[in-house]
């Protein structure tokens, strides 16, 4: 018996949803990347700093905003905790085992696994500078990455860009400023076009000055040309991230033409072939011993959510 076609779950949309949420990212990453830049040493002694000025300026009063501040965090967590106030931290995650799989360009999805290769593309910066991300010209290169992730979003449908994710990186150290995209692409045709484009040999050729005057600003990138058969992701409980917050233009006839809307690449991965990696990544010598253990995850799953994933 055929296996069934992949479930999606959501629908296509007109607008890109990651041009939806562009501005809140770039905010997002701003805030983050500020809060990153110093130790929290360093950010107790500024706080302590300044409420020293303040109590000597307007005395015990000025106690009344830091304490009104944490008593009201306070009772919205506990607000959260007993489930009288919707849990903000939940908002946008899938309670649910999902996977990500590429669409096809009428909108529907198949029944194999990673039926279609992909690009990734790591691309990141730190400032090896004493005031970190405030370093001379190091604002510049941000500004020029974003100008160029603006243009592959307005054009993705020519351009084979499928989406990105950021990340604040390497977690050893107390305090950092170090950046990375983990970037997808259709195709490394679609990669290497755009890196002989316009606007990145632009960004090249500022860069040479940049560095040139500015050895403490590190970039670096990394590329993987994926197979067809030769990648799989799952995610649980999680937000959409990585691939899973990717999206692809399909077409849908509407009277006489064409429509291009955006599809997610979410489908249902709690049966059926992205149940277990082996299957996920079509190694199918490896099945039968990847079903075995399964069964061992699948008793686990059982014991804690009362129900099989089968």
């Amino acid at each position: 018996m055929a296996e069934k076609t992949f479930q999606p779950l959501s629908s296509p949309q007109k607008v890109r949803p990651s041009v939806q949420f562009a501005k809140a990212m770039r905010r997002n990453d701003l805030v983050t990347s500020i809060r990153d830049n110093f130790t929290l040493t360093t950010w107790l002694l500024i706080g302590g700093l300044l409420q020293g000025i303040a109590i000597t300026a307007f005395g015990s009063l000025a106690l009344l905003p830091t304490a009104m501040a944490i008593a009201y965090r306070t009772a919205d967590h506990l607000l959260m905790l007993a489930g009288w106030k919707k849990n903000r931290y939940a908002s946008e995650v899938l309670l649910t085992k999902f996977g990500a799989q590429m669409p096809s360009s009428d909108g529907t999805f198949g029944s194999t696994p990673a039926d279609r290769p992909v690009v990734v593309f790591i691309i990141g910066a730190k400032s090896n500078h004493p005031l970190g991300l405030f370093g001379p010209d190091y604002k510049k290169i941000g500004t020029s990455f974003e100008a160029m992730v603006a243009e592959l979003e307005a054009s993705a449908e020519k351009s084979g860009f499928l989406g990105r994710s950021n990340w604040i990186n390497r977690a050893e150290q107390e305090a950092s400023n170090e950046t990375m995209s983990v970037m997808y692409f259709r195709d490394y045709e679609s990669l290497h076009r755009y890196a002989h484009g316009p606007l990145h040999m632009e960004a090249v050729k500022n860069w040479v000055k940049v560095v040139k005057r500015n050895p403490h600003i590190a970039i670096y990138h990394e590329t993987y040309v994926v197979p067809k058969g030769n990648w799989e992701n799952i995610y649980i409980n999680s937000k959409p991230t990585g691939m899973s917050a990717t999206s692809y233009p399909v077409r849908s006839g509407q009277g006489n033409g064409e429509t291009v809307e955006w599809m997610s690449p979410i489908v249902d991965a709690s049966k059926g072939p992205l149940r277990v990696a082996a299957r996920r990544l079509q190694m199918n010598h490896l099945r039968g011993y990847e079903e075995e253990k399964d069964d061992i995850w699948n008793k686990t799953y059982v014991e804690g959510y009362g129900t099989s994933r089968t």
